[in-house]
């Protein structure tokens, strides 16, 4: 499968890149960074459309949910902020700590938040008009909110992970994964609050970084420091562990449609359908992008984007 580099913006913003979404029906692309500030980019020819401004930390997470239109963000500022898909910003909502990750579960419209050794899961609802600007609610307020608790949240040390939650994964079954740099693997169901597990990896990996779900296998898929790549039955086993991929001191980052395992000028994907390994060279890649932190696939194109330091870059088919 052969891949060119597409377009590469060096300097998207004033400090590292932290996360990325993609809006697939106005083929935009979503920033944000430890600059604070989110950045929407035009995919088909990297123009900057718009910057949107509101967190006072770093956005740590970003999410865009394509069914309610809605972006998500979370943030070190102890927030987490919903926005329209034209840039207005409908709600801020307390979270009270730091949080680091996102997850969106198409079955009941519920978001997922990850802090540290915390779970929250929030129902949500597109407001139509109405824009609350930059209003605070915390998670007990009432009134027009988009964003609404489900359940009480979810702690450690008897229902969540003791370390920061670094990813979150949703099934189309309603089945929201989380995983930390505890080493445990969490299982969830979004309609039975108390159906908690935890899974033990034993040291299957090394710390995880990423994770994503194999709708075709129906396997979580998750991403380890040590660049080796797990995957995981629905029942919590260990079906296999590929050691290496990624070299040595090399994170091993996952994204929705393949798993890019970064190395120098490389991308090593693994592709859900053919369930192999294949290497995409990109030699041409700017040296800023040597050593990739981030990636995710852009859908219906068949596109990779990833982010390293400041900057930005598309590959595709």
């Amino acid at each position: 499968m052969a891949m060119y580099k597409a377009l590469v913006i060096e300097c998207a913003h004033d400090n590292q890149v932290l996360c990325l979404a993609f809006n697939v029906a106005k083929d935009e692309l979503y920033s944000g960074s430890e600059d604070t500030a989110i950045k929407v980019w035009d995919t088909q020819h990297g123009r900057l459309i718009r910057r949107q401004e509101g967190h006072r930390s770093w956005v740590t997470d970003l999410l865009f949910a394509a069914d309610i239109r809605m972006l998500f963000s979370c943030s070190l500022d102890h927030t987490v902020a919903a926005w329209t898909d034209r840039g207005q910003r409908i709600q801020v909502l307390d979270f009270g700590s730091a949080a680091f990750s996102l997850g969106w579960s198409v079955k009941r419209r519920v978001l997922a938040v990850g802090g540290n050794g915390e779970l929250h899961l929030y129902t949500a609802t597109p407001i139509d008009g109405g824009v609350l600007g930059a209003a605070t609610l915390t998670a007990g307020s009432s009134g027009s909110a988009c964003l609404a608790p489900l359940y009480a949240p979810f702690r450690a040390p008897d229902s969540c992970h003791t370390d920061i939650i670094r990813d979150i994964v949703c099934t189309p079954a309603g089945i929201i994964w989380t995983i930390s740099y505890d080493g445990a693997i969490f299982m969830y169901e979004v309609d039975r609050p108390r159906a908690v597990r935890r899974i033990d990896t034993k040291g299957s990996q090394a710390i995880m970084c990423s994770a994503a779900f194999d709708v075709i296998n129906g396997w979580l898929l998750t991403g380890a420091v040590d660049g080796s790549l797990a995957m995981w039955s629905q029942e919590g086993r260990c079906l296999e562990v590929m050691r290496d991929l990624g070299g040595k001191r090399q994170s091993c980052p996952i994204c929705r449609t393949f798993s890019p395992l970064h190395s120098p000028y490389s991308h090593l994907c693994y592709q859900q359908k053919k369930e192999t390994l294949n290497q995409i060279n990109a030699p041409s890649m700017s040296p800023t992008f040597s050593h990739i932190s981030r990636a995710m696939s852009l859908p219906r194109r068949e596109m990779v984007s990833d982010t390293s330091m400041r900057g930005i870059s598309w590959m595709g088919r």
